[in-house]
């Protein structure tokens, strides 16, 4: 289903692949964005987000040049996702739903400068999650929804690489992620790239900045096994997915199969691939091509309990650094 209003100027891009489409909308028949403290059944696929303004994508907001009613907001920065600058002139800052009328300064791929503005900002069920309707020429930059009205988006620290899918961490830039793309849907599934997961095991405890759970979650949802960009998903392919920190937990009685273990680098270990072949490609091959110490196929270590050793259990990955532990798991079945 199509929700771009305009193709070819606002379309989706579905960048790993280079081909050109729509993501799913957030909250389409299907699609569950999960509370914090349920499991999560969610139809995914593989694209990373929806920014694209005539063919150019979007890569990242300036917090710096930022003016509301003509005047310039000092001192911009970004709480969460809530953003706050004091107007020139003036001691007394605004945020939040106050950043509505903002003009922000956009980078394109390409390198153009582009002004872009706040149509309107909404608070959420999810205490401090704001999200911000943008424009640039009058159009979303996140597209429309099936009923035409725009997507909106979460403004996420830094930048992405939308080559390798790799975070980029800025001082100077934020990304808008639109809602029902990778980068927002791992936010709404309860891991916020601000906050984090206090661990014990017991005896000592260590914070897990839910970065790492984020980062993670967005190369599960895409299917990026190497950790590469290269994704090997179709949208609408339905996965469960569970993590270290309770958070989403697995759902029972699904007919679905274990696929795998996730880091923030992609797949620490691979079961089974979502799909057998992509585009006449066998993704089993491509892992052994590319990645082949992430193939586990039948080993019963991955995806096992904590007695095979797996790095996801506290038990046995308390301490280990968290850029390499996988700290999702997921089970999956083929698109509908």
């Amino acid at each position: 289903m199509n929700f771009c209003k305009s193709p070819g100027v606002l379309a989706i891009v579905l960048l790993a692949l280079g081909g050109a489409g729509c993501a799913l909308a957030a909250g389409e028949a299907g699609e569950r964005v999960a509370d914090a403290e349920l499991s999560l059944e969610a139809k995914n696929g593989i694209e990373m987000n929806g920014t694209q303004i005539n063919g150019e994508l979007l890569n990242g907001v300036k917090l710096n040049g930022v003016k509301l009613n003509g005047v310039k907001l000092n001192g911009v920065k970004m709480n969460g996702t809530e953003l706050e600058g004091t107007p020139a002139g003036s001691s007394s800052a605004v945020s939040g739903e106050g950043f509505e009328g903002a003009d922000m300064q956009a980078v394109l791929a390409d390198g153009t400068i582009l002004t872009v503005h706040v149509a309107s900002v909404s608070t959420t069920e999810v205490p401090g999650l704001y999200t911000y309707v943008v424009l640039a020429n009058g159009e979303s930059i996140c597209g429309y929804d099936v009923d035409g009205n725009p997507i909106s988006a979460i403004p996420l620290e830094g930048t992405w690489n939308y080559v390798t899918g790799d975070h980029v961490d800025s001082p100077s830039q934020f990304t808008m992620a639109c809602r029902g793309a990778a980068l927002a849907k791992c936010v709404e599934w309860g891991y916020p790239r601000w906050d984090g997961w206090q661990e014990s095991n017991g005896q000592s405890t260590q914070s897990v900045p839910f970065r790492y759970f984020h980062d993670a979650c967005v190369r599960m949802v895409r299917a990026d096994y190497c950790g590469d960009g290269v994704s090997h998903t179709i949208d609408g392919t339905t996965v469960d997915v569970w993590d270290a920190a309770g958070i989403q937990t697995q759902t029972p009685g699904l007919a679905l199969l274990p696929e795998a273990e996730w880091s923030p680098g992609g797949a620490t270990c691979v079961k089974r691939t979502r799909y057998a072949a992509l585009n006449g490609v066998s993704v089993q091959q491509y892992i052994q091509t590319h990645c082949p110490s992430r193939w586990a196929g039948t080993s019963g270590a991955c995806m096992g309990d904590a007695s095979g050793g797996s790095l996801f259990f506290t038990q046995n990955g308390f301490g280990t650094p968290s850029e390499t532990r996988p700290l999702l798991r997921n089970a999956s079945g083929e698109a509908e």
